[in-house]
């Protein structure tokens, strides 16, 4: 069992693996996030980005456009894995 110290130190990785994640993705070119800030919590939520909508101005038809192609958000939920590691996390 892990007990409360055990929980929680798995709880701040999965916190840390989000955080990891949303540090990878943020000014990574072709993806832009849903939401402006670090995560509260482990889900890490963004848009791809095809290269045909990078230019275009951010407005109602862009997005149109970007739920044709994308047709969902994207997300990762950091879980509560102890293998977890940011290597894993690296290969976006």
């Amino acid at each position: 069992m892990k007990g409360t110290t055990g929980f929680e130190a798995q709880i701040d990785k999965c916190l840390e693996l989000a955080e990891y994640l949303y540090n990878k993705i943020k000014n990574r070119e072709g993806y832009e996030m849903v939401f402006d800030g670090k995560p509260q919590h482990t889900n890490v939520c963004f848009w791809y980005i095809p290269p045909s909508l990078r230019s275009m101005e951010d407005n109602e038809e862009r997005m149109n456009h970007l739920l044709k192609v994308n047709k969902i958000c994207w997300f990762i939920v950091c879980k509560a894995c102890p293998c977890h590691q940011h290597k894993g996390h690296g290969y976006l």
